[in-house]
């Protein structure tokens, strides 16, 4: 099965099981490059098994990964907030002296929440550049997008978080409407995945 993509061909059927891919010049190229590359699914000139073949994203791998920059979000504030609250604890424990030996130990509570919090620091610098990959690589797959409205639509769901009732009223459409074309968006990003093998 042959896919085509705006009149280039971009793979032939060897056999049965397998397609050989072929890098057609297209003005798309540099812009379907990085955006496969960034979904980590680029694989060029070489045949492709059946179980390579299948790796090509679905709709729904599609939709998630769109999600994935909400995911990294949500990761961040529940950080943020774990954050503040092991802050909050550092200052509700107070240091006690003693001259008895081995001390009190709210000196080890608050060894131990400091170390808590350098933890949970570490960890919200890996989510705020997780978090920065992710906005890259669905604002990079949106624009591979031609229909403007369709990459508004993503756009708004994907990286402004909107509730579907809010792209709707927005843009002037029902929520159904909207349904509908978000669904058109996925599929022609999975075909324009697909042109690439």
């Amino acid at each position: 099965m042959a896919h085509k993509c705006k009149g280039c061909v971009w793979s032939r059927q060897v056999s049965e099981n397998k397609v050989y891919c072929r890098r057609v010049n297209c003005v798309k190229e540099n812009r379907f490059r990085s955006v496969i590359g960034m979904l980590g699914q680029v694989q060029h000139g070489h045949q492709l098994s059946e179980a390579e073949s299948a790796a090509i994203p679905t709709t729904d791998e599609i939709k998630q990964r769109l999600k994935s920059a909400w995911v990294w979000q949500k990761q961040l504030e529940a950080d943020l907030q774990m954050l503040q609250d092991l802050r909050d604890l550092a200052e509700q424990i107070t240091p006690v002296y003693s001259l008895a030996p081995g001390g009190g130990c709210n000196n080890d509570k608050l060894g131990g929440t400091v170390a808590k919090m350098a933890d949970v620091e570490m960890s919200i610098q890996s989510d705020i550049k997780m978090l920065t990959e992710a906005l890259a690589a669905t604002r990079a797959l949106i624009k591979m997008l031609d229909d403007e409205k369709l990459q508004l639509i993503l756009f708004k769901r994907y990286l402004n978080y909107q509730r579907w009732e809010v792209i709707a009223a927005d843009l002037g459409y029902s929520w159904q409407y909207i349904h509908k074309m978000h669904s058109k968006a996925l599929q022609e990003l999975k075909e324009e995945i697909e042109c690439e093998y």
